[in-house]
């Protein structure tokens, strides 16, 4: 009896396991910012929710974080008179207005497939190259634990 009660919950314990290995955050961003300097790891993601780690490198000066999509290149966003990026023509899809020097945030987003730029808009910093490039691709159909449920296949069973 006790063999059976025994076998009973390996089932649980295996689908507990796989449920495990699928579940977990949704992908990141890792965005380190010094002066004059916005690096991201990795450089594009699939499309989706997608959290980014934002942290202030600098030890003495503050940035900001803003993301926009746009077909526009980093370097040729519409400026201001200040040389800054004129928000009145594009839309921040994040905005952390000022991020103390050594302080991290982060910040989740919801991104479409496209071509994205993250930069700081503090005076000077955009200006002096504070910017960079961010690509988001459609999703993957293949990726995930539940992949062969999405596209209409049957998945591989094991019975135990």
């Amino acid at each position: 009896m006790k063999k059976i009660q025994v076998l009973s919950f390996v089932p649980l314990f295996m689908l507990g396991l796989v449920l495990a290995a699928c579940g977990g955050s949704g992908p990141s961003v890792d965005v380190n910012m010094t002066s004059y300097k916005t690096v991201l790891s990795p450089t594009s993601i699939a499309a989706g929710s997608v959290t980014f780690h934002v942290k202030n490198s600098d030890a003495s000066v503050p940035h900001q974080f803003i993301i926009v999509k746009t077909d526009l290149t980093a370097a040729k966003l519409p400026t201001d008179s200040s040389g800054g990026v004129d928000m009145t023509q594009l839309s921040a899809l994040a905005d952390i207005q000022s991020l103390a020097p050594g302080g991290s945030q982060d910040v989740t987003v919801t991104l479409q497939s496209g071509h994205y730029v993250i930069f700081c808009n503090i005076a000077g910093h955009y200006a002096s190259g504070m910017y960079t490039d961010f690509t988001v691709n459609r999703p993957e159909e293949n990726k995930g634990c539940f992949a062969p449920l999405r596209r209409g296949k049957t998945p591989i069973t094991t019975s135990l």
